[in-house]
């Protein structure tokens, strides 16, 4: 199990009283916080008066957990139950692995409200429960209640997602009509029409399909740093590393995929481009075939970028879904 570890101390300054005003204790917490079974945490809070150092007795002790990636998650604990004077233990369920940002609340009627926080990373769920050591007094589980919310960076996410998809399909979409104009026979596109359209790609046409193109690596970018479930590797030697997250290896292995064929897709499509020039005025040879003339005009270039746009629709589809299976 890859167990995260958190220690946090609520300290006050040196000048402060250690009563308020009303009489109440301002406490000092020490905070320690660890995985301790299937998507669990163990917080083990010891909370003392500032003057002198007794156990701070009878608080309440609540708190929330938040995560941040791959989205916002909110999960709501308490009250934590007091073990032995001035110790409050628990163990929270949280409600999936991932990176957590813990805030642990101490007030009550004789205690000035304060908060102490702490992190825990949950690399993986848990396949067995570690036993608590011997002397430890018994933490009882709290299932907290939980709360999504989408916030700003999420909606800069959807919307980045819905660009990158919308740019792809113009670039696809583009260079597959220049393909269909290229390789459609004198009878089927007359010559006048086939100039028209020649004119037209070279004025707007290949403009909009490189931009589309630019679109979808600066989009892909953002993906890679920013929507990505998990911190991804990319030496070889550390690939074992993501037998500790969900899905982690399948996801990379779809991605690198994705990129290769997208590589192969801005190359074969810059030399389509290319072609395309020469292609738009050849003349359809006699006893041409459909497919033979197809071929001879989308050369190999064509043939790849033809043959790698559904490989590639595939891929995106299965890094989706593998997205979504990383974190339910």
């Amino acid at each position: 199990m890859a167990a995260g570890l958190a220690v946090a101390a609520l300290a006050l300054p040196a000048t402060a009283a250690a009563h308020d005003r009303g009489g109440r204790a301002e406490p000092v917490a020490g905070l320690v916080v660890r995985e301790s079974g299937p998507l669990q945490a163990l917080i083990d809070l010891r909370v003392r008066d500032e003057d002198g150092g007794e156990p701070v007795r009878a608080a309440d002790v609540k708190g929330f957990g938040v995560m941040t990636r791959p989205h916002t998650m909110y999960t709501y604990f308490g009250p934590l139950r007091e073990v032995s004077p001035g110790r409050y233990r628990a163990r929270v369920t949280l409600p999936m692995a991932a990176r957590w940002s813990l805030s642990i609340t101490i007030g009550g009627r004789s205690v000035v409200t304060r908060t102490v926080k702490a992190s825990l990373v949950i690399d993986r769920i848990a396949l067995t429960e570690p036993a608590p050591p011997a002397t430890a007094p018994a933490a009882p589980i709290l299932v907290g209640s939980v709360r999504y919310v989408v916030t700003s960076r999420e909606v800069e996410d959807m919307v980045v997602l819905w660009v990158h998809g919308i740019a792809a399909t113009g670039w696809i979409l583009g260079l597959l009509l220049l393909l269909a104009s290229a390789t459609a026979g004198s009878g089927s596109l007359a010559p006048e029409a086939r100039r028209r359209l020649a004119r037209w790609y070279r004025r707007w046409g290949f403009p909009l399909v490189w931009l589309a193109a630019a679109t979808v690596v600066a989009t892909g970018i953002y993906n890679v740093l920013r929507v990505t479930p998990f911190d991804l590797v990319w030496r070889p030697g550390d690939f074992g590393e993501l037998s500790q997250v969900p899905f982690g290896r399948l996801y990379e292995g779809i991605l690198l995929v994705k990129l290769l064929l997208f590589a192969l897709m801005l190359a074969s499509g810059a030399g389509l481009a290319r072609r395309a020039h020469r292609v738009w005025s050849e003349d359809v040879a006699a006893g041409d075939g459909v497919l033979r003339l197809g071929l001879r005009r989308l050369g190999v270039y064509g043939v790849v970028f033809v043959a790698s746009a559904p490989l590639i629709v595939a891929a995106a589809v299965a890094l989706r879904y593998v997205h979504i299976l990383s974190h339910v």
